[in-house]
Formats: structure tokens, sequence, C-alpha cells
């Protein structure tokens, strides 16, 4: 990705800018008058008078100090207008992955999106920059970028090239107030789905009329490739949204809702929180979760203390010396038993340190899956070392990764993975003693 400045332009001034806001305002309604006008032969009166007047003027300067042409574009004063105003939705410059946009010194300035950028680059440009989507119908955006309206360059927009939804693509719904995510297995003559559902005990097999709304549970990359997501768009923008104890007030190029979206946790970010009725500032992380009964999406927040207690209880259990030294030690228990519910029911729990929260964090049994690890099933003995929180070297794809199931990971799968040499490094796994007496002479030191 590369930007670069164009020319410096002249923006509109904020009467301008109030003046088209009145325009905008009122064009629903002129639009309305002008439909009631049309008489019965086709013929209507003159209404637009007050139209013409509303829209801003702008002057000979403005529009002569923008380029003609951007990239074999050919721009119209209209299109011009439309950028100096921050409502650049109209041209489709982005079809060639190149758009532009205006700067904080009123310079014109090009992006270039590169046709061989990767999508975990491209993934990671979406995160960095509070990329916001938008989905429409039952059309699935790739992921192309086009400049907002209101033409921040740290507020971008995922639209342009679309598909129709296809058989196997991953969907949710809302049926009788709960939330269903399931595949596709074909398409009725009317334009009914028929979608086996996958989160649902009750429910494996359902047709959904044509009336149903229906999301994608994924994106797109330049080569069509899938990057699923375990909440919606819609979802997240609900769930920060609905949230009564949680107020966010996101910086530019801070906004996390992409990385909610696939299920990730956010990095520590500062809040508002409802403590003891009253809205206070705290740090902490922010995570979607589905209510169990429903499935709907909400909001949850971990916040960081101000210094790490061990001896707090974790569930009604406390922790004994010998995993108090191991969490400091190495930050991870694995799967701990011995966790009762109100009921008296026992249940277990994977526990890490959080040492950004200051904290000792939980995630449920099934919420970290071991059974298969990127595609790999790892022996029972390696399995094992998972759940002590020993962690264990797997190969996947013909290299050797360090694995550990971590309730202090941000990432939606619950696991840790380090290179051999990186795991080594970081002495999560000890170095043979050839190795080690090797690494010490060439360091020149006795071993």
């Amino acid at each position: 990705m590369e930007i670069e400045n164009i020319v410096k332009i002249i923006p509109a001034t904020e009467e301008q800018k109030k003046q088209y806001a009145i325009y905008k305002k009122n064009e629903k309604e002129i639009t309305n008058n002008f439909i009631n006008s049309i008489n019965s032969d086709g013929s209507f009166d003159a209404i637009f008078d007050n139209y013409e007047k509303n829209f801003p003027e702008f002057s000979k300067e403005q529009l002569e100090a923008f380029p003609d042409f951007i990239n074999d574009y050919e721009l119209t004063d209209s299109e011009k207008i439309l950028v100096l105003l921050d409502q650049f939705e109209e041209i489709k410059l982005y079809e060639k992955g190149i758009t532009f946009f205006v700067d904080e010194n009123n310079f014109l300035k090009q992006l270039s999106i590169h046709n061989d950028e990767s999508k975990n680059d491209l993934i990671r440009f979406i995160s960095e920059h509070q990329i916001r989507f938008k989905n429409e119908e039952v059309l699935t955006p790739i992921l192309n970028i086009q400049i907002m309206k209101n033409q921040d360059p740290n507020e971008l927009e995922v639209v342009g090239v679309t598909r129709p939804l296809k058989v196997n693509d991953p969907v949710a719904f809302i049926i009788e107030g709960k939330h269903l995510q399931g595949k596709i297995e074909s398409f009725g003559k009317e334009g009914e789905m028929n979608v086996k559902v996958y989160n649902s005990k009750e429910i494996k097999n359902l047709t959904l009329p044509s009336t149903v709304k229906v999301d994608p549970l994924f994106i797109l990359d330049k080569s069509e490739k899938m990057v699923y997501l375990k909440f919606t768009y819609e979802e997240a923008v609900a769930a920060l949204k609905n949230k009564n104890d949680i107020s966010t007030n996101f910086k530019k190029g801070e906004n996390p809702i992409f990385s909610l979206m696939l299920g990730n946790k956010t990095d520590v970010i500062a809040f508002e929180k409802k403590i003891e009725d009253k809205m206070a500032p705290v740090e902490g992380r922010l995570e979607l979760k589905r209510m169990p009964n429903s499935g709907m999406a909400y909001l949850d927040s971990n916040v960081k203390f101000k210094e790490l207690d061990l001896d707090r209880p974790i569930y009604g259990l406390k922790l004994n010396e010998e995993q108090k030294n191991q969490l400091k030690k190495t930050g991870e228990l694995g799967l701990v038993q011995g966790f009762k519910t109100k009921e008296g029911k026992d249940f277990n729990l994977w526990v890490s340190l959080d040492s950004k929260l200051n904290k000792v964090v939980t995630a449920r049994e099934n919420d970290i899956y071991i059974d298969k690890i990127f595609g790999v099933a790892p022996t029972e003995e390696q399995k094992n070392k998972i759940k002590s929180g020993e962690g264990a070297l797997l190969e996947i794809k013909d290299k050797k990764y360090f694995i550990q199931a971590s309730a202090a990971t941000t990432k939606a799968d619950g696991i840790k993975s380090f290179t051999e040499e990186k795991a080594k490094e970081f002495k999560l796994i000890p170095e043979d003693k050839k190795e080690e007496k090797k690494n010490s002479k060439a360091k020149g030191m006795t071993v």
C-alpha cells in the first residue's frame, strides 16, 4: 500500500458544509413533492427553485484547484464537489484498487492497494485503520477499499465488489428471538434457502423464506478466499451501542470492531464502566460473547486491576502455593479441576495469568478446542501436556511449533503458538544439553 500527495486543494467552507446539510435534510421532502407534482398527463409543476437554492455554491477557484483527471478517471464538477464536501461515495476508483482522500493539511492524497497484497496484510490494514463493514441484503463484501462519507482516512469501508451467497457459505440469522448459525445447503425456486444449523441441539435443518434476513459469517479477500467471522458487523455494532454499563469512545485508528467480529479480545484499552451506579474511567479488554439460551451477542468486559493478587478466589476456589508459583513462572495452569456450580456440579476451567490486566483469567473447557490444532491432531501425551499448562511441540506443515492453551491470549481460539526457536528463546521449552553446551561455549562460558 502506498499513499502519495496529488495536489493541495481548497476544501469546502463550514458555511458550504452547513448548506449541504440543509440540502440533504430537505432532499427527501423535495423528492416526495416532485412525485406528488406529477400530473395525470405526465407533466409536472416547476418546484425546483428551492432545490437549487439549497445546494451550496462553489467558487471557480475551488473547482480549478481540483484535478480534472485522476488515474484516467475524468471527474465532473459534481464529483469534485462531493469530495470537497466529504461525500465521496459515488466515485468508484476503488474498483481499480485506488482511492483518494483529503488530509488535515488539505492535500488530496492517493491510496493504492496493491493487487498482490496478501490476505493477512489486508486484515492487518483493516484492523489498524478502523475499517467499517457494510452488508446489504445477502451480498457478501469483498475486501476492497473505498473512502467513507466523512473522508477520514482512518475510517474506511469495505464495500464494492460483492457476490450473492452460495452453497456451503456460513451464515447467521434470527428465528423466534434466537440467533442461529449454519451452512447453506441449497436454494429453492422461490428464493428460499435450505440451511444446515450447527449451533442448536433442537434444530438441525431449516428452510428459510426469502423474507428472512440472512447475514454472511465471513468476508472475502481479493482472491475470494473466506475469512471466517464469529459475529456479524450488525451484531458487533448493536452490542457496542446497547451496553448500558459500558461506554466506549475509540480514538482514530483504534476501533477494534473487526477484531471483535473475529471473536478476539481487544488489547487493553480505555473505556467507561458503571461502578456503583456511576460511570467511571477504567482500562481493560472487551470481548463479544453469546447468551447461553438465545445465542444473541453481548459485550463483555474484563477490567484491569491495580495490582496482582493471587490470593483472590477464582469462582470460590483458592489457588495453592504450587499453582501460584507456576502462574508466576509460566503464566499458565492449563485445565484446572475442582470448580463447582451453585448446584454442586463439577466443572473445569482453563486458568491463566493476564499480566496486562494484573489478574487471573479463565476460559470454559469447551471454549478452547485441542483435539485438532491448526489441522493437526495432537497425541494423548501432547494433549495432556497442553492440559497441564506445560505446552507441547507439534509438527505443523513440516515445521515444529510450541503450542499452549491459554485463557489470556486475545485470539478467539485460545491457542498460543511459537516457532520452536522462539519457544527456546523465551525459555518455554528447555534446550537440549548438547545444544545448551554448544551455545555456552559459543558465548565463552564454562558449563
